[in-house]
């Protein structure tokens, strides 16, 4: 059996609690951990599949069992480069670091490569770079709901998607508030790592705004109700 590596967190899971209760693991499950016994991932790049626009950056970084702090960076293809702190865009960052920003400047399919510099590990993440048409559809994510109380805070995810279930990493072009003595909004503090589009916003005063999201011409709005 071939697991992808999204599915490998829930089959730990899995694993741990068919031990825990004194369960045999599936077959297929053991001959592809070696049975319940220790398990490690030297190397993961994370994230491991990413969608961008073309002329954006993002962050990615290692993650090890074994220690590794560091690796050599590299790509296979021409739609990213790096982009290094106070150098220039390159294929390759030959100087071993955890992290790397790369930068979106062609349209197409490109694999960025993790090497570590000691046990000859490796790991690649694919990266689609889209242009500005293929954005879709914005999807909006309240973690409080449609009301707040005044002088609370919340969050708005705001998460450009090519179709219903592909994401594309990136902000919106515009955001508008109907009464901004009502409510207030911070764009996301760190925009290169992690997902970049959670926006905070604090209750000022009770009414109600509609706060708009638009990328291009594409747009998505929510009512928001602030109470006493």
């Amino acid at each position: 059996m071939r697991l992808r590596r999204a599915q490998l967190i829930p089959t730990l899971f899995v694993l741990v609690g068919c031990y825990s209760i004194g369960a045999t693991a599936p077959d297929d499950l053991q001959d592809f951990f070696g049975g319940l016994g220790p398990f490690s991932i030297p190397l993961m790049l994370v994230p491991d599949q990413l969608s961008m626009l073309k002329g954006d950056s993002a962050q990615m970084y290692i993650t090890s069992s074994e220690n590794i702090s560091v690796a050599t960076w590299s790509v296979s293809g021409r739609a990213l480069l790096f982009a290094p702190p106070g150098g220039s865009l390159d294929t390759a960052v030959h100087v071993a670091r955890s992290d790397v920003r790369v930068k979106a400047v062609r349209v197409g399919i490109d694999s960025v490569i993790a090497s570590a510099t000691i046990g000859g590990y490796r790991d690649t993440a694919e990266v689609q770079v889209v242009d500005s048409s293929a954005v879709t559809m914005i999807s909006l994510y309240r973690d409080r709901g449609d009301t707040l109380k005044v002088g609370l805070t919340g969050g708005i995810e705001v998460m450009l998607k090519r179709d219903s279930t592909h994401l594309v990493r990136g902000l919106p072009t515009a955001v508008t508030i109907s009464d901004s003595t009502v409510l207030s909004l911070q764009p996301p503090e760190d925009y290169y790592t992690g997902f970049p589009g959670r926006y905070f916003m604090r209750a000022n005063k009770a009414g109600k705004v509609k706060v708009t999201f638009e990328f291009l011409s594409v747009r998505n709005s929510v009512d928001i109700v602030v109470l006493p």
